[in-house]
């Protein structure tokens, strides 16, 4: 092979590994209504029900309740597990200085929707906490999804 060709498949190849990952692709998505219900639990205090409601862009091909976790700022996920029907995680969010530790189970309905509960506990100024949620989501539109950030 002449030199110069080989020299230039070199060139080319240090180029191309160089560049690093390739930037996740968006894709067709669902637009999910998301509703979720926290219930509060602390010692000497009473919280009433709070319920949310948002929109967010999940895989239609395969649900991804990582997505919601997503924008819930500060907090990070591990043991992400995912069957056919089922999504476990556990969540560690740190806002302020104040830990929360959670574990997440959700199921994958069909039609795209999904129904999940997290379970979570923290201690704020020194009072333990109990968080209980139940988040329901449902289709609603399409929207460009783009991957889930891959887990460490």
């Amino acid at each position: 092979m002449n030199f110069r060709i080989v020299l230039n498949l070199g060139c080319i190849s240090m180029l191309a590994l160089a560049s690093g990952p390739v930037p996740a692709q968006s894709e067709p998505g669902n637009l999910m209504k998301v509703t979720d219900v926290v219930n509060m639990q602390m010692p000497g205090m009473s919280v009433p029900p709070r319920t949310q409601t948002s929109q967010v862009c999940t895989s239609a091909k395969k649900p991804d309740p990582r997505q919601i976790a997503q924008h819930m700022e500060g907090c990070a996920i591990s043991n992400y597990s995912q069957s056919a029907d089922h999504v476990s995680y556990h969540m560690v969010c740190d806002r302020n200085g104040q830990q929360m530790v959670g574990d997440a189970s959700f199921a994958i309905l069909p039609g795209s929707g999904m129904h999940g509960t997290i379970h979570s506990v923290s201690n704020v100024q020194g009072r333990g906490m109990t968080m209980d949620m139940t988040i329901d989501a449902a289709r609603v539109g399409s929207c460009d999804y783009t991957p889930a950030k891959p887990m460490p």
